[in-house]
């Protein structure tokens, strides 16, 4: 199978929201929002392949709802202490002026015209498209294919790497934010090994061709997001923070979540000991002592819930889940949108002006 030297990873249900939003208020008839809908994905994705020349290889992935949805949720979260929904996702609403039904509908045709034209498209019973990212980056990067996430989604901003083996990278990037990633081995000039492979000095002049298109670029350390967010929580996906402790004036009724200052991102989260070491501590500050709302004892629990929801690591899948991804080892090397686009283009309505401003 011919293989892929960068692939572009495109989070399907950030992009149908994002131009939704563009489209939105300007049809009265929803069977029109959703043609032109289509189209506008269509020419969104190739304004990036323009942008981009490197990229010679395409893969839409989509959510198909969320085994985090089904997993057991510790019995120290309550909606009492939390909030009125704790479910997982549980407090996202659509817009009621508008037909989902049907645009949802469009959108799964939308995704089967680009898999019947060439392109790769992962979407799965109870799999977020953040697990497909996962999937199809690791993959990729272990056979030597490097790849670009887009997304404007900054959890996925986790997912930046270099491959130990293959020295191929993973980035994040979307035009307003710019690229998103970490500082590579091979980025060292006095390095010699670097010097005389070809594959990581090939990789590199990729990368770089990236940075100049960029608007900018940012360096993260990705387990400093996880840690990050698992003690912080994620308002967006209902994830509540941990150490949430009430206010020290009596009589205000509000909650704080950890200090920053506090926080400690060097904590390697797959060491229960040190975990448990560091609430330990966190309980006997002066400004979190007798404060906290849950017990000492429940914190520990609340902390392996949240990494559970929030790392996107093998550790972190059921088995069941992991075996329904593994299935998808294979992708047709294709970034040909043409055949799509012509099905979809007609008269022109006005989609190629509002390109423009994306």
């Amino acid at each position: 199978m011919a293989k892929s030297k960068l692939t572009l990873i495109v989070d399907g249900n950030w992009l149908m929201m994002s131009r939704l939003s563009v489209l939105n208020n300007k049809y009265e008839d929803t069977e029109a929002l959703c043609h032109d809908l289509k189209l506008l994905l269509i020419k969104s994705i190739n304004a990036v392949l323009r942008n981009f020349t490197d990229i010679d290889n395409i893969i839409f992935v989509s959510d198909g709802g969320s085994w985090r949805k089904y997993i057991d949720i510790p019995k120290c979260i309550t909606s009492d202490v939390f909030g009125e929904s704790i479910e997982y996702k549980g407090t996202r609403i659509y817009d009621d002026t508008l037909d989902w039904d049907i645009i949802f509908k469009s959108f799964d045709d939308f995704m089967k015209l680009l898999e019947d034209t060439g392109l790769t498209v992962s979407q799965g019973y109870h799999i977020e498209g953040d697990d497909w990212c996962w999937h199809w980056s690791t993959l990729l990067n272990s056979q030597g294919t490097n790849v670009i996430l887009w997304s404007k989604d900054k959890d996925l901003t986790q997912l930046v790497k270099t491959d130990e083996k293959t020295k191929c990278f993973t980035v994040w990037w979307n035009k307003d934010n710019g690229l998103v990633t970490e500082k590579l081995e091979f980025d060292n000039n006095d390095d010699l090994s670097w010097m005389f492979n070809y594959e990581c000095k090939d990789n590199n002049d990729i990368l770089n061709r990236l940075k100049t298109k960029s608007c900018k670029t940012d360096y993260v350390v990705p387990m400093e997001i996880v840690v990050d967010k698992i003690f912080m929580g994620d308002a967006s996906d209902n994830v509540f923070p941990l150490a949430l402790r009430n206010s020290k004036t009596e009589g205000v009724n509000k909650k704080f979540r950890i200090s920053r200052k506090d926080l400690n991102l060097q904590l390697d989260i797959t060491n229960d000991e040190e975990i448990k070491n560091y609430l330990d501590n966190l309980y006997d500050l002066k400004s979190y002592k007798d404060r906290i709302i849950l017990k000492k004892e429940d914190e520990l629990e609340h902390f392996k819930y949240n990494k559970t929801l929030i790392w996107l690591d093998k550790s972190s899948y059921p088995q069941e889940v992991l075996e329904e991804m593994q299935k998808c080892k294979n992708y047709n090397l294709s970034k040909d949108c043409s055949i799509a686009e012509s099905k979809l283009q007609s008269e022109d309505l006005g989609v190629d002006s509002i390109i423009e401003d994306l």
